[in-house]
């Protein structure tokens, strides 16, 4: 198990750790029953010690889901999505502040895309937040919950951590009062202004509850509107909310023959881990990829 203690600057008496579990340990040899696999390298846990808890709490301690990118990197195979960090569109969005969304039907790998993407923001140099949306998780399917895990991850990279939070907290009776959208709006603003280079990566729009999708269409075209500029790129599938409330906004379509590439990468590498011979493996691989079409 390892653990890193981070001092968060300007701030009297907190500390965020940050719990990662290790590698599993290999499985016992087998006798007719075969032996047990050791236990699996655990999610990022993340926790908010001292004075910040208090507006931890008040924000109902929203996820960072950190522990969804850890387990995305993991799938990632090693060649799989260095297209699209080649892709004009995308760099264009890297070096421009803007809105981006990559849009695909269900199996596609948009959320592995995703992490491939975010990590690529971190290894150079961005302040990047992040939230992946899931349908099989009560407290990662809200609009609310999404905003409030954003400017909380943006927060603690401040120069002053949390003082827009806490100036928010003390403004609304210390706390008895819960921040409404655009109170948490002004402080994302603030953010942006302070903090200057931020990417902001969204995944899985459809895995929000459907009452919420009007309200992330505004999420999203306000900040395609706003003066105060950022780099937001969101994930979802074709929808006909979608489509008409991002009209217009740059598009990355992922469909059968962009994906090719990734479906072919992956496959030729299992056959080569079951067969040596290379020439069998491509001609393998070519037949799969061309019966996925893309899936």
């Amino acid at each position: 198990m390892m653990s890193n203690i981070h001092q968060v600057r300007g701030v009297r008496d907190v500390s965020h750790v940050t719990i990662q579990g290790g590698p599993g340990a290999q499985g016992g040899s087998g006798n007719e029953t075969g032996g047990a696999g050791g236990a699996g390298g655990s999610p990022v846990v993340n926790i908010i010690k001292g004075s910040n808890e208090d507006l931890f709490k008040w924000l109902g301690n929203p996820p960072d889901t950190q522990d969804r990118q850890y387990q995305l990197q993991g799938l990632r195979h090693e060649d799989t999505g260095t297209w699209l960090l080649q892709d004009n569109q995308l760099i264009s969005w890297k070096n421009t502040p803007g809105i981006l969304w990559i849009r695909g039907i269900s199996g596609t790998g948009k959320s592995v895309l995703s992490s491939t993407i975010i990590r690529d923001l971190v290894d150079t140099g961005n302040t990047v937040a992040y939230f992946f949306f899931d349908f099989r998780i009560p407290d990662r399917q809200s609009l609310d919950i999404m905003l409030r895990s954003i400017v909380w991850q943006l927060s603690g990279k401040s120069d002053t951590p949390y003082d827009s939070l806490s100036n928010l907290h003390k403004g609304l009776g210390k706390g008895t009062i819960q921040p409404q959208r655009k109170d948490l709006h002004k402080v994302l603003d603030d953010l942006i202004v302070e903090l200057e280079q931020i990417c902001i990566v969204l995944d899985g729009l459809d895995e929000c509850h459907r009452d919420d999708w009007a309200g992330l269409v505004e999420f999203v075209n306000r900040r395609h509107g706003s003066s105060i500029k950022c780099h937001v790129l969101f994930t979802s599938q074709p929808h006909q909310e979608f489509q008409t409330g991002f009209h217009g906004i740059p598009l990355i379509q992922l469909h059968g023959s962009i994906l090719d590439e990734d479906i072919r990468s992956l496959v030729y590498s299992k056959i080569l881990t079951m067969s040596k011979d290379s020439e069998h493996a491509r001609t393998f691989t070519e037949k799969i990829v061309k019966q996925s079409d893309g899936m």
